[in-house]
């Protein structure tokens, strides 16, 4: 078989048997024509070709939107509220006691928040559990989530570990006796 025929037979060969495939709930595009399906493959000569950017960029703004308003997303790694930053804590130097003063978020457990002093350093964590329960379609779902956020301060001065704690409706008092 000369090298000219069997390149045209491998040609006849594909534009028969290797085309696109068509679906039959899709037509194929014919000049201008508008696709059924934006997102088929094919020429769309004489259309936009991002005519439908703002639809699915506004569906996937819907899908994130979705998301954020789901509960259970609230407590995701990114998404918590976690500890007040340390420069909104205040220390107080006095004659023989630091006290210090720990902002709380209107609405939170003041309990939630331990403390651990090591020679000059305060431990803040703060632990949180969420519980969630949705009902939809007869099926209910009950979501439990546990996040844990710690941060340390470090003090003037050396401190005993013993203090004393009072909690306030915006804030936490703590108390500790200088060594």
């Amino acid at each position: 078989m000369k090298p000219l025929y069997f390149f045209t037979w491998i040609f006849c060969f594909t534009s028969l048997f290797c085309t696109e495939p068509t679906f039959e709930w899709e037509k194929s595009p014919r000049g201008n024509q508008p696709k059924s399906n934006q997102l088929q493959p094919g020429p769309n000569i004489g259309m936009d070709p991002f005519s439908r950017f703002d639809a699915m960029r506004q569906k996937m703004q819907d899908i994130q939107m979705r998301l954020f308003q789901d509960p259970f997303f609230w407590r995701m790694p990114g998404n918590q509220t976690g500890l007040p930053p340390m420069s909104q804590v205040q220390i107080r130097e006095m004659k023989d006691f630091l006290l210090v003063e720990v902002p709380v978020v209107a609405g939170e457990n003041p309990d939630s928040y331990d403390f651990v002093v090591q020679g000059n350093f305060l431990s803040i964590s703060k632990k949180e559990e969420q519980n969630v329960e949705e009902e939809s379609s007869g099926h209910t779902r009950k979501m439990i989530s546990f996040s844990q956020s710690t941060s340390a301060l470090s003090l003037p001065v050396a401190v005993e570990p013993e203090f004393s704690r009072q909690n306030h409706k915006d804030k936490i008092l703590i108390t500790l006796k200088k060594l």
